[in-house]
């Protein structure tokens, strides 16, 4: 990119003008190594022939691999966001925004662009219009580039390329966001001119946040999940296979010779005699008879050995076992064996799920403070108190799930209670919903039949004495439980158990 076309800036500050210079500086020193991974991950990475076993004219022929994106599909798909949860109830309001700006289809792609350039942001602003009340939208690390405050531990500026225009020189950005802890500056270009157009916010840091592989010390933005060993190994089993690919070719049939032979009897081409399974030639001048040989065929098992010995070590660079790169093995492993050969990527889940956890929070609490026109530190301790929450990257078998759960309910009786459980055993959201649901309406129609038959066993309506205030009452006394108490409105009053549940709670209250 051409740092001279943000030389003419309107309406920005010096100190703001230079920090825009050295965004942008960062982000033209960065894209090409981002770019590089990218191919990578789409398969087209170019050959780097080292000019021995592979002729140059041969180099076109077009081989590829697609260990890198296993690398990181493989990973991602293990890490499965499953929303927040907090202290006292959910927040509906959270859900609500993080379902209309398409959140978990938007952390797949985060996690993916994540893995594969070491990073990938999210911005957050308020909407307007028809617009969800926090708009949140997600940036890889070739569309945006931020400055870490190592005191802060977070974001200190951050810079996203919002759209494009075609250039002669391809294309250029036209419309760009900078991120500094009291304002979002969109610029956008009119002709030569740059112009600048600030929203202030109070929300104390840059409404920009950062998911992170791997992050050190040294490194705060992370590492790539596409490696310079992952690329190094890459290269050298697109050699292997393009190796493979001519020995195919040219020594898939044996090779054969005539000794002793007239060259001028011998009217077919090089090629017809190839193809040809009968050799007719005369004598020699001698008259002696031709010998007939074959030579043995090329094997190919040096080349299918060797682009085993590169996955084996793909997989050690990056925890990937060898079947899931296209390695058969003769034995089936057993379950043992398949849980030692993904353990390591499990622990590479995990260790992705607690960065991304931090990263998350910090998005909750910006939706928060957005959604209540207020600051962070002004958020309620119930608010302040919101986690993400992931399910098991483990990825048990539903036999080995339901045991483990039946062995942690039977240790914790209280635990059959909770939706974790229903988490435990994979349900998503939407299911476990149902679920408590049905089963809301289920503990309130046995309540009511049980009321029914025997009046004298529990506190019945009185003569112009409503239903709701009955069980309510019941609930006060300790003579129903609440779940009780909202079947009984659900069912009467055609209420969702979290309706009931919010009514028989406030009225307590």
């Amino acid at each position: 990119m051409n740092l001279e076309q943000f030389d003419k800036v309107r309406g920005l500050t010096a100190a703001e003008h230079a920090l825009l210079l050295r965004l942008v500086n960062l982000w033209s020193r960065t894209s090409i190594r981002n770019k590089l991974r990218t191919r990578y991950y789409e398969f087209k990475n170019t050959l780097d022939n080292i000019g021995i076993a592979i002729p140059p004219e041969l180099e076109h022929i077009e081989v590829c691999v697609s260990w890198p994106a296993k690398a990181v599909d493989a990973l991602q798909a293990r890490s499965k966001f499953n929303g927040f949860a907090f202290d006292g109830s959910q927040d509906r309001d959270l859900v609500e925004i993080l379902r209309d700006n398409n959140f978990a289809s938007m952390y797949r792609q985060l996690t993916t662009s994540e893995l594969i350039h070491s990073c990938s942001f999210v911005t957050v602003s308020r909407g307007t219009g028809n617009e969800p009340e926090a708009v949140i939208n997600a940036f890889s690390a070739e569309s945006a580039v931020a400055i870490w405050d190592s005191r802060r531990k977070r974001i200190g500026c951050g810079l996203t390329f919002v759209s494009f225009e075609d250039s002669d020189t391809g294309q250029v950005p036209s419309e760009v966001h900078m991120h500094t802890s009291d304002a979002i500056i969109t610029l956008q270009k009119f002709g030569s001119y740059w112009h600048a157009d600030r929203k202030r916010h109070a929300m104390g840091w840059p409404m920009m946040e950062a998911f992170v592989f791997r992050p050190s010390l040294k490194r705060p933005f992370g590492k790539s999940r596409i490696s310079r060993p992952v690329m190094s190994i890459t290269d050298s089993t697109v050699r292997g296979l393009l190796r493979y690919e001519l020995s195919a070719e040219l020594f898939s049939a044996p090779q054969r010779y005539l000794l002793g032979a007239d060259e001028s009897n011998i009217t077919k081409t090089k090629w017809e005699t190839y193809l040809d399974s009968m050799l007719v030639a005369n004598r020699d001048a001698d008259g002696e008879t031709p010998i007939y040989g074959q030579l043995p065929q090329v094997s190919m098992q040096p080349h299918t050995g060797y682009i085993k010995d590169q996955a084996g070590l793909f997989s050690s660079a990056t925890s990937i076992p060898l079947s899931s790169l296209g390695i058969v093995h003769d034995n089936p492993p057993s379950a043992e064996a398949i849980h030692a050969n993904t353990e390591d990527l499990v622990i590479e889940a995990e260790a992705l799920n607690d960065s991304n956890g931090g990263s998350l929070r910090n998005l909750a609490l910006m939706i928060l403070a957005i959604k209540e026109n207020t600051t962070i530190d002004r958020l309620t301790p119930e608010q302040k108190s919101v986690m993400p929450v992931f399910k098991n990257p483990m990825r048990a078998s539903l036999g080995s799930r339901a045991d483990a759960t039946l062995k942690m309910v039977q240790a914790v009786p209280g635990m059959s209670e909770s939706n974790v459980i229903l988490e435990h055993l994979g349900f998503d959201e939407s299911e476990i919903a149902r679920i408590n649901e049905d089963r809301t309406i289920a503990e309130g129609r046995a309540e009511l039949d049980r009321l029914l038959e025997n009046p004298s066993t529990a506190v019945m309506p009185t003569e112009g004495t409503s239903t709701l205030i009955t069980v309510i009452k019941a609930v006060r006394e300790d003579a129903m439980s609440e779940g009780q108490a909202a079947g009984i409105i659900s069912v009467s009053l055609g209420m969702t158990r979290g309706e009931a549940l919010a009514l028989v709670r406030g009225n307590e209250s």
